[in-house]
């Protein structure tokens, strides 16, 4: 049976602090202008324009958040409290991983 693609890739390089302090403060500015425009009623596309490296580099994480039907605040919370941490060095990349998985697991299990 051949191997999806996804299994192929290698993992991401490691963060290094100031890598994941930067990307934590980038992906929550630009969460908060998404919503504001979102709240204000602007298009998908002005959305795109005035989120543009945000809509480029983390496109999954970009219409989640300009989505109408709103997104699981909670999970993205879960995950930004880990590069957090991994800028502070409280914890390692491989067990911000570990523990955002393990609130996917009790989030979903939950509502089985």
């Amino acid at each position: 049976m051949p191997k999806s693609k996804l299994a192929d890739e290698p993992p991401p390089p490691p963060l290094k602090p100031d890598e994941a302090r930067t990307r934590a403060i980038f992906i929550r500015d630009n969460i908060k202008i998404v919503e504001k425009l979102r709240d204000e009623g602007a298009s998908f596309d002005t959305m795109k324009e005035a989120a543009s490296e945000f809509a480029n580099n983390y496109p999954h994480l970009f219409i989640m958040v300009s989505s109408n039907d709103g997104y699981d605040k909670q999970t993205l919370e879960t995950m930004m409290i880990m590069i957090d941490k991994m800028a502070n060095t409280t914890i390692s990349q491989h067990d911000a991983s570990v523990k955002v998985g393990e609130h996917l697991m009790k989030k979903h299990i939950s509502k089985s």
